[in-house]
C-alpha cells in the first residue's frame, strides 16, 4: 500500500518492477527512471487513488498528490519519504550532477540537476536564504530551498537549512548544531512545505547521515565524502549506503564534473536532494 499523498513518476519503457537495494522491494505502481545514464522514452504509470491526473513533465510523466497525507511506515516510505518518487529502472543506473557550485553561505540562484549523458535538465532548486532567523513558511523566509522538476515545475520537496547555512567569512556552527530537514511539498498545489520527511546531518570522519522521520528508528542513509580534487574548499560525495550497507550511489570518478551515479531501484530526486543538502552543511 502506497502511503497517502505519494505519487509517481516513470522513466523509461517496459513495465518491471525496479528493485531498491535490501530487503524490501519497490512497492506496486511506484515508478521507474531509464535510459543508461539519462532519461529515455516513458511508460504510462498506473493511476493511484487520491491523485490527480497525469502531467507531461518533458521526457516524463508524474501523477501529482492531490492531498498530503501523514507520512506512514511502508514499502514506499522505506524507499523514499518525499511525496513524489522518481526511481531508477535502468540497470546500469543514470549519472547526474549539479550544474552550479553550492555553498554553506546564504545564497539566492537557482541551478538544475543534469543527466549527464544527454545534459538534459531533470530538476532545478531554487535557493532563497538568509541568517534572519525567519520561519521556513513564513512570507518572508529566505532559509529555504525548492526543488522541482524542471520543464513543469512541479514540486518535489522543500529543504529547510535555516540550521545548515552561516554568514560567508564567518566560523561555521559546531556539527551538532547543524542539520537540513527535509519537507515534503504541501498545499493544494504543493507550493508551501508540508511536513518533515527526513533530516540530513553530520557524523564523524567525514560522513552526513539521512535519517527519515517515520517508521523504523535510526539512520536510513550514510553519506561518505571525500575532499574535493585540486584542494578546492568543501566535501565532495564519495559513496552512500543504506541501512543493509549496500552501496546506492556513488562518484563518478570518469567525470570532471562532480557527478554521483544513482542505483537501479533508488529515488534520483531524494539522492538530489542529498547532494544539495551536503554541499550546505559543508565548511
Amino acid at each position: 500500500r502506497l502511503p497517502m499523498g505519494s505519487s509517481i513518476a516513470t522513466f523509461g519503457g517496459g513495465a518491471s518492477r525496479a528493485s531498491l537495494p535490501g530487503p524490501r522491494q519497490t512497492a506496486p505502481g511506484m515508478g521507474t527512471v531509464g535510459g543508461p545514464n539519462s532519461l529515455a522514452a516513458l511508460t504510462e504509470p498506473p493511476s493511484l487513488p487520491g491523485t490527480a491526473a497525469a502531467l507531461r513533465e518533458g521526457c516524463f510523466e508524474t501523477e501529482a498528490p492531490a492531498s498530503h497525507g501523514p507520512l506512514e511506515d511502508s514499502e514506499a516510505t522505506r524507499i523514499s519519504p518525499l511525496s513524489t518518487a522518481l526511481l531508477v529502472k535502468n540497470p546500469a543506473g543514470v549519472i547526474v550532477r549539479i550544474d552550479g557550485d553550492l555553498l554553506p553561505h546564504p545564497e539566492h540562484k537557482t541551478v538544475n540537476v543534469v543527466a549527464v549523458k544527454d545534459g538534459t535538465a531533470v530538476l532545478c532548486a531554487h535557493l532563497d536564504e538568509s541568517v534572519d532567523g525567519s520561519s521556513l513558511c513564513s512570507d518572508t523566509s529566505a532559509a529555504s530551498i525548492r526543488v522541482e522538476t524542471k520543464a513543469k515545475s512541479i514540486p518535489i520537496a522543500m529543504l529547510d537549512t535555516r540550521n545548515a547555512v552561516f554568514p560567508e567569512g564567518g566560523t561555521p556552527p559546531p556539527a551538532q548544531q547543524r542539520r537540513v530537514v527535509l519537507h515534503r511539498v504541501g498545499g493544494d498545489d504543493g507550493s508551501t512545505a508540508g511536513p518533515a520527511c527526513a533530516c540530513i546531518m553530520p557524523g564523524y570522519s567525514g560522513q552526513f547521515l539521512v535519517q527519515y522521520l517515520m517508521g523504523e528508528p535510526g539512520v536510513a542513509l550514510t553519506v561518505h565524502t571525500r575532499p574535493k580534487v585540486g584542494g578546492g574548499k568543501g566535501r565532495v560525495i564519495d559513496y552512500v549506503v543504506d541501512m543493509q550497507g549496500q552501496v546506492i550511489a556513488k562518484s563518478d570518478g570518469a567525470m570532471a564534473q562532480e557527478s554521483v551515479w544513482v542505483r537501479q531501484g533508488v529515488d534520483m530526486a531524494l539522492m538530489s536532494c542529498v547532494v544539495i543538502a551536503v554541499k550546505k552543511l559543508g565548511s
